[in-house]
């Protein structure tokens, strides 16, 4: 009963999938529709008949190409009539801003997330990266079974989203394969994570590029990803509601590498002035 229970809290989901030669999108969509059997499923969809769709659904998947350019802006690849079928970003993000959690699992997708952000859409999960086409399947999975739960438990649809995101996450980096594991008395065959999560495919500097933006993460990318295939780096937005007279802006839930250096150095100088301000005080009481 909580099994059917959860899956009819995926009813409100639509899942469009365009492999558009991806042959992954096939097997993800399949992974949700048993998540969810309930969900209205397109395949190989046009734009058109996702437009139509779209606005009776509060949550959307999008499995496919995120990376083409349609005049200067990125937009999703759809499918007609056997060829890849594509409409401007504006128009997108005016087809899906009514949704309320929306994942766009495709290489390059973050502009157009941010996009829907910045329109009002309150959970939007994009891609900063090339991805990987079996951490997408099994970030989807993951993300979507735990929104399930957490929507039928009756917590707030914003901490379910943030909750999903670190499990889609959860379910990349606990994915294994065969390795080896070293012990005091020298290394054994074992099962060992095979993806890195938040790696660029693409980065040279921390990616061996066997393949176009594919490969085993470098040394310089950390001991905790060396060896590991780039998996990609999914962005989860949630744009806090306006503050007064300021603008809504989107809340990258994750920051960058750059964005936590800042801020750690930030944290850092504040600790220093509070630890030379609480000297000064105990200085002068003691006097």
């Amino acid at each position: 009963m909580a099994a059917k229970r959860k899956a009819d809290a995926l009813n409100n989901l639509l899942v469009a999938g365009c492999a558009n030669g991806l042959p992954a999108v096939s097997a993800e969509v399949d992974a949700i529709v048993l998540l969810a059997p309930g969900a209205r499923v397109l395949r190989d969809v046009s734009a058109e008949e996702a437009a139509r769709e779209a606005p009776s659904h509060a949550w959307f998947h999008f499995a496919g190409h995120a990376d083409p350019t349609l005049g200067s802006h990125r937009t999703l690849a759809w499918h007609k009539n056997g060829r890849p079928d594509a409409i401007d970003a504006s128009t997108l993000v005016q087809m899906l801003r009514g949704a309320e959690v929306v994942l766009l699992n495709g290489c390059k997708s973050f502009a157009l997330a941010e996009a829907l952000a910045k329109a009002g859409v309150p959970n939007v999960v994009g891609c900063e990266t090339l991805l990987l086409d079996e951490p997408g399947k099994l970030f989807a999975t993951g993300f979507w079974k735990t929104v399930a739960v957490e929507a039928e438990a009756g917590r707030p649809l914003r901490d379910a989203v943030r909750r999903a995101f670190e499990a889609g996450q959860l379910a990349v980096k606990s994915a294994t394969g065969a390795g080896t594991l070293a012990t005091d008395h020298g290394s054994v065959p074992s099962w060992t994570p095979r993806f890195a999560v938040g790696i660029d495919p693409e980065d040279g500097r921390l990616v061996a590029q066997s393949a176009l933006g594919r490969g085993r993460c470098l040394p310089a990318a950390g001991a905790d990803a060396v060896g590991r295939l780039a998996a990609g780096r999914w962005v989860l937005l949630q744009p806090q509601p306006p503050q007064g007279d300021l603008p809504v802006m989107p809340e990258h839930h994750v920051l960058r590498t750059e964005e936590g250096a800042l801020l750690a150095r930030l944290l850092e100088m504040a600790h220093s002035l509070q630890d030379g301000a609480i000297a000064l005080v105990g200085g002068s009481a003691r006097g």
